[in-house]
């Protein structure tokens, strides 16, 4: 008997586009629970950023589907957002550019949008219809 394979796995997308969505997931899942460990330092506040937190970890996954889908200009809005954030981020504290868990997360969303502009997947992303099977 034959294991089942996944769909993620039989997909006519590029190598490099599956993982650069597994790794900007990765990235805000690691958000939501730097939130959760990080509560005593955000005082009472806490529950107002976790709602954010949802919010965002929300509409990144409606992203991160359409960007699976094809909609290659998912790319440049992740890149512009990765660019903001730790421009805003510099400028408010840079200290916490040092925390491991924020240098995680940019690593990721670095590597997602590196991933995300290598040639093959530009190329899938052109027309990924005529891709399809």
């Amino acid at each position: 008997m034959q294991a089942p394979v996944d769909a993620f796995q039989l997909s006519d997308r590029p190598l490099q586009v599956k993982l650069a969505i597994a790794a900007a997931a990765l990235a805000v899942a690691i958000d939501m629970f730097a939130v959760w460990e990080f509560k005593s330092v955000l005082g009472p506040g806490w529950i107002l950023i976790a709602a954010f937190s949802v919010f965002r970890v929300i509409f990144v996954a409606f992203l991160l589907m359409l960007a699976y889908n094809g909609r290659g200009w998912v790319r440049y809005a992740f890149a512009v957002m990765f660019l903001v954030s730790v421009g805003s981020l510099a400028k408010t504290d840079p200290a916490l550019l040092l925390d491991f868990w924020i240098v995680v997360q940019c690593a990721l969303v670095l590597l997602a949008v590196l991933l995300w502009f290598t040639a093959s997947s530009h190329n899938w992303y052109r027309d990924p219809y005529v891709h399809a099977s």
